[in-house]
């Protein structure tokens, strides 16, 4: 199992497409959070971004909720009650107008609520899902292979409804499928279908080692992703 998961999965294979990310309008978002600093004048111009700082886990985030903070503290204090220093006043201004426009652009930017936790546990869970109808199809295969030709396992290359998890079928496809499914070079795909041409077909990996110049070592990385179709 661990194996299965670590080796490298071809691009086309990317788990986003078994687990989408659910879509939140980022533009409402920004903007909602927006009015609370331009709603208390800068006051709490610190809130959406400790609240960023939290979900995402990114000290910028956390170091600006605290530079806001302090900024903010700082006015309430200090500016004086006759109002003959402004420059304590021209803080708070500024806190206000860099917190609503920060606070805006931040949100706008925020990867639809995801976070690399977040992401890490979609790929996991899209890899071991794979690996299900990847081993589902070659039971299908093996039991019953006239319904494994009707499906086109192993055959990305048709048009098909049946999702067999990524699976080859060594013997049927051509060079540029290998190579781009399997992620073998143009030189190895092509050899390998010519030496299947005079073989027939390929009994199994270990033909495909013994008669192609393909090494042991890369026929090993695709094993999950090969079938042999009799």
């Amino acid at each position: 199992m661990t194996q299965n998961l670590t080796q490298d999965v071809p691009q086309h294979l990317a788990p986003s497409a078994d687990l989408p990310t659910p879509h939140r309008p980022r533009a409402g978002r920004a903007l909602l959070w927006g009015l609370v600093p331009l709603l208390s004048v800068g006051l709490l111009s610190w809130l959406p971004l400790g609240w960023l700082a939290v979900r995402t886990r990114r000290w910028t985030h956390g170091l600006s909720a605290a530079a806001y903070a302090i900024g903010a503290l700082a006015s309430l204090i200090l500016i004086p009650e006759d109002e003959s220093d402004n420059a304590w006043v021209w803080l708070l201004v500024a806190v206000w107008f860099c917190g609503l426009v920060h606070t805006v652009v931040a949100f706008l930017m925020l990867r639809d609520g995801t976070t690399v936790k977040d992401t890490n546990r979609q790929a996991l869970q899209g890899a071991v899902a794979r690996e299900a109808r990847r081993r589902e199809a070659r039971a299908m295969l093996a039991g019953n292979p006239a319904v494994a030709r009707d499906l086109r396992i192993g055959r990305p290359d048709l048009p098909r409804t049946y999702d067999d998890g990524g699976l080859v079928d060594v013997n049927a496809v051509s060079a540029a499928v290998l190579v781009e499914h399997v992620g073998w070079t143009a030189h190895d795909a092509e050899e390998l279908v010519r030496v299947r041409q005079r073989l027939g077909r390929f009994a199994g990996p270990a033909e495909v080692i013994a008669y192609t110049e393909l090494s042991p070592d890369q026929v090993d990385a695709a094993r999950d992703l090969l079938v042999f179709s009799a």
